[in-house]
């Protein structure tokens, strides 16, 4: 190692990955966790994005990888989630070669702890979601980055367009929001390896971009999809329609996203600064450039534009935790005394009792998602092993019945079980009740032996008819129940500890309408159709004409 000193480093960055493999390996889950992963798992059967199989801008990359590794293992989610697997432990790794290089290899060591061990990474590294495979790609443009600006090189530059390109075709947004770091390395080094670098980055996107458009349909129809997704969600989440309510929605979601990841590792920082800890390592100007540049554009838009889920945060977490690691180790030196240890043992120990408290948050954090939450579909998103019981329970219930003999009554919502009912009970008519994009309530979807009218224009439709032949309908999600008027014929069924699902007689039922937020039966003998209100029934006599 004297002669190689690098075989040091390469050696300390291949036990991070081993130990991150190992610890979080236990932890992927059997079922798809969220909607979106659904949509992924759906993808790699039929790509179309109108049909949000995936959901627009495409991801590309991602479902390309997926849909080879699902060919190998057979199975959507373990591909994903193995991907996931693979690429935050690489991502621990290069966080440390990183580090090493910005701020030393002790406080190197303590950011990769810290990342290694945060709640938001260990739970998106097991998950068949993006989010871990874009923090080792944006990992690897912030290495080149930063060696391009020690160096002064072209080659590091060259290398991170085509990185920050293989990032844009698997997740898109990566391109845009990592792109300001790019661009103010490659003006650095000079104005030819700007155009080279450009050009390069061009083709590598290219390569995924052309491909992406022939199987949306063409241009246009690309647009019009990605178009229809932001325009929902920039309704909801965007300064531009939301105003300020909507920025403190956003914010205090990356606030707790934030406090969710960095743990007591929030209050070292504090202590570090309160007590005026002289930090060992000082980051000069064009260190907090590079950090800036790549994190300060995602933060803004997630703050001003959108962030659905607090898993975005994992492409600035690393560059948050390399900030951390500096007043972690300040603090350490300064309680030397008080603990009568070396500064590297007080290290050890402080950074021991931030990883023992994240590993006590990820225990505790399925009985909290449903202390907090309350839905128990929701819940299960974190509550993994939750959702794999009643994803193997379901279909388990279901084999005793002919599909023709049972539908399937779904929320269509994010949190709903719409998109996981269409994946996991191919050969069931499964039906999506729920709101449309502009408030009403209805039945909207439909999905049977894996196609579906999935849209988000999709508008909701007040009436149901009764499929030929079936006698019962099972009822997913908690939501549709408390929906219904008649409850009279409904049997519920125990499938986990939090979560149940529900049989529905549907002898003596012919149509069911909506309205209102409610969901009304109707048949000849229905005993309770009388107990309508007589201003809900005129607006069902006005439907059914």
């Amino acid at each position: 190692m004297v002669a190689r000193p690098w075989l040091g480093t390469a050696s300390t960055a291949a036990l991070l990955f081993a130990l991150s493999l190992l610890l979080r390996a236990p932890f992927i889950p059997r079922a798809l966790v969220n909607w979106d992963s659904v949509q992924f798992a759906l993808a790699t059967q039929t790509f179309d994005i109108e049909r949000h199989q995936p959901h627009p801008p495409g991801y590309i990359l991602y479902i390309g990888w997926g849909r080879m590794l699902t060919w190998l293992l057979g199975d959507a989610n373990a591909a994903f989630a193995l991907t996931s697997l693979i690429a935050s432990s690489l991502a621990v790794s290069l966080l440390y070669v990183l580090g090493r290089e910005m701020v030393g290899g002790r406080t190197a060591l303590v950011a990769a702890a810290l990342f290694a061990t945060s709640p938001l990474a260990w739970y998106y590294s097991v998950v068949a979601l993006t989010y871990a495979v874009e923090a080792f790609l944006l990992l690897i443009v912030a290495y080149l980055c930063w060696r391009a600006m020690q160096r002064d090189e072209a080659r590091p530059v060259l290398w991170a367009a085509v990185t920050l390109g293989l990032a844009g075709g698997v997740r898109q947004s990566s391109l845009v929001l990592l792109l300001p770091l790019w661009l103010y390395v490659a003006a650095r080094s000079g104005r030819r390896t700007l155009v080279a670098g450009l050009f390069v980055l061009a083709a590598t996107c290219l390569s995924w971009l052309v491909p992406l458009l022939y199987l949306a349909g063409g241009p246009r129809r690309y647009i019009q999809a990605g178009a229809s997704l932001l325009g929902f969600v920039g309704e909801k989440t965007s300064f531009l329609y939301g105003g300020l309510q909507a920025v403190l929605g956003n914010l205090a979601q990356v606030g707790a996203g934030l406090a969710v990841a960095l743990n007591l590792s929030l209050i070292a920082v504090a202590l570090a600064l309160a007590l005026r800890c002289r930090t060992g390592r000082h980051f000069n100007r064009r260190e907090w450039g590079l950090l800036g540049l790549w994190a300060g554009p995602a933060l803004l838009t997630f703050i001003f534009g959108h962030i659905g889920q607090i898993g975005y945060l994992l492409l600035v977490l690393p560059a948050v935790c390399l900030v951390v690691a500096v007043y972690v180790e300040a603090l350490s030196h300064r309680l030397t005394g008080v603990l009568r240890l070396t500064p590297g043992r007080a290290t050890v120990l402080v950074v021991a009792v931030l990883a023992a408290a994240h590993a006590a948050t990820i225990v505790a954090a399925p009985s909290t998602a449903h202390a907090l939450l309350g839905d128990p579909a929701t819940a299960a998103m974190v509550d993994t092993r939750d959702n794999d019981r009643f994803w193997s329970e379901v279909p388990l219930f279901l084999e005793q019945y002919s599909p023709d003999d049972v539908i399937v009554l779904a929320e269509a919502s994010p949190w709903g079980s719409y998109r996981h009912a269409g994946y996991y009970l191919p050969t069931h008519r499964v039906f999506g009740v729920g709101n449309d994009r502009y408030g009403h309530f209805g039945y909207l979807y439909a999905s049977y032996r894996g196609a579906t009218d999935y849209s988000l224009e999709e508008r909701a439709r007040r009436v149901l008819h009764r499929p030929y032949g079936a006698r019962y309908a099972v009822v997913l999600d908690a939501r549709i129940v408390r929906s219904l008027v008649q409850q009279d014929a409904l049997l519920e069924v125990v499938a986990t500890p939090h979560r149940s699902f529900y049989v529905l007689d549907l002898q003596d039922v012919q149509v069911m309408t909506f309205g209102y937020g409610r969901t009304f039966l109707h048949g000849p003998a229905l005993a309770s159709r009388e107990t309508i209100p007589a201003a809900i029934k005129d607006l069902m006599l006005e439907v059914q004409r």
